[in-house]
């Protein structure tokens, strides 16, 4: 396959980005204070003008949280030192696997998708709205003394949701043959992303548009700085009686965000593949894993393809039963459920991980008399002999579930740290 380099600057909006770390900034302002303080929150998600609504927002339960993030688009200050070629803006598409960050790494189909990043810096007005006067001054006294003023600190491992560009993602598509209008090539394809991206990619609809997208999740440290102390005002005159007593902060944050995506297609890797997360999580996973012993005229087989026996179990049939409905839940331990939950939320296939045979004696009970419902593990035996015992065997691939409870436990890592 010959060399080729598509390289496209992303069309995706920064709007989900700035969702995503307004909701980090949101849980890192609750977390400060203690649970259930703030009885209201507000977040300026239009970045309008809140004076507009002021009045319906002021009559929200007291203390209320205001949040309004502003985007700065020059205010560089990490690099404001610096020469201008050295600024984010500013790249040399070479020796990709060493300088950019890989987003989907597949060796064997030689398909590559790297970010190059560009540094983000938010500025967030948070108002505290506060009944009393005396209530404000000990906020106000609380929440300078809980976080460090005028000086950085990070708010470490961010897990962040951005776009992937959908040029990149039919591209790849038409790249490797999937037709996404079929419905199980378009699972197949969910499939390949998951397996391949370093991070998790999955398809979603816009909420701002109602179509649909794919995003990816990124970790990132957010670094942060409150610029000043805590300022407080004489609250709203009505009637001579005050109320709505203000609490100022500005928080600034900055943190990187991929910017331009670079697909790279037909190249043999100058490094070694970037699996060392996946071969650093070998845990044993199976270690916990119990067979159950039967008394069996018949070996059930310890593997389906790459797949290997998890558990088996048997169950008595009923009397005269058209058919057989069994909660399958028991067989999974709570990793494995997880995973099946993973695969449930992404529109992945669960036939790729798992794969359960229903055994009557030596025989193998036939494909379409059993049928398995992955969303409620159900499983339905057709058609079964009376009074009769069945034995349910669980196949697993062991690869696949290790590098699925991988990446939860990435997704699943704490947002900030105090």
């Amino acid at each position: 396959m010959a060399k080729q380099i598509s390289i496209c600057r992303s069309s995706s909006s920064i709007s989900n980005v700035v969702g995503n770390v307004t909701y980090i900034v949101r849980n890192f302002m609750i977390g400060l204070f203690p649970k259930n303080f703030f009885k209201s929150i507000y977040i300026d998600t239009a970045m309008s003008q809140l004076e507009m609504e002021k009045e319906d927002v002021f009559k929200k339960d007291k203390p209320l949280l205001i949040i309004r993030p502003r985007v700065s688009l020059n205010d560089n200050s990490i690099f404001q030192g610096l020469p201008d070629w050295m600024s984010t803006n500013h790249y040399m598409f070479t020796e990709l696997q060493g300088n950019y960050k890989p987003v989907l790494f597949d060796e064997e189909n030689k398909v590559f998708v790297y970010t190059a990043p560009d540094r983000i810096k938010i500025n967030y007005e948070i108002e505290i709205i506060t009944s009393t006067k005396m209530q404000q001054i000990n906020t106000a006294y609380f929440l300078k003394g809980i976080v460090l003023h005028k000086s950085y600190f990070y708010l470490n491992n961010a897990r962040i949701e951005t776009e992937v560009p959908k040029y990149y993602i039919n591209l790849i598509a038409e790249h490797l043959e999937y037709d996404l209008k079929d419905v199980n090539q378009r699972i197949e394809y969910s499939n390949y992303l998951d397996k391949y991206s370093r991070s998790l990619i999955t398809e979603k609809i816009k909420t701002s548009s109602g179509n649909p997208a794919y995003f990816y999740i990124y970790s990132a440290n957010i670094l942060s700085m409150f610029e000043d102390y805590p300022d407080i005002d004489d609250g709203e005159q009505n009637n001579q009686i005050s109320s709505n007593f203000k609490i100022s902060e500005n928080f600034g944050i900055e943190f990187w965000c991929p910017i331009n995506y670079i697909l790279e297609t037909g190249v043999q890797p100058s490094i070694e593949i970037l699996n060392s997360a996946e071969n650093d999580y070998k845990l044993g996973l199976f270690d916990t894993l119990t067979v159950a012993n039967f008394t069996l005229q018949f070996p059930i087989p310890s593997t389906y393809g790459e797949m290997i026996l998890l558990k088996k179990q048997g169950y008595l049939t009923d009397t005269g039963t058209e058919k057989d409905i069994l909660d399958i839940r028991p067989l999974f331990t709570k990793g494995l459920a997880e995973v099946i939950s993973y695969n449930n939320k992404y529109n992945l296939d669960n036939g790729e991980v798992f794969h359960i045979d229903l055994w009557n004696d030596d025989s193998k009970v036939a494909e379409e008399n059993v049928n398995i419902n992955w969303s409620t593990l159900v499983l339905e035996n057709i058609k079964p002999l009376p009074n009769t015992t069945y034995h349910i065997a669980l196949y697993g691939h062991n690869e696949t579930i290790t590098r699925i409870l991988h990446r939860l436990d990435e997704i699943n890592k704490t947002i900030y740290t105090k």
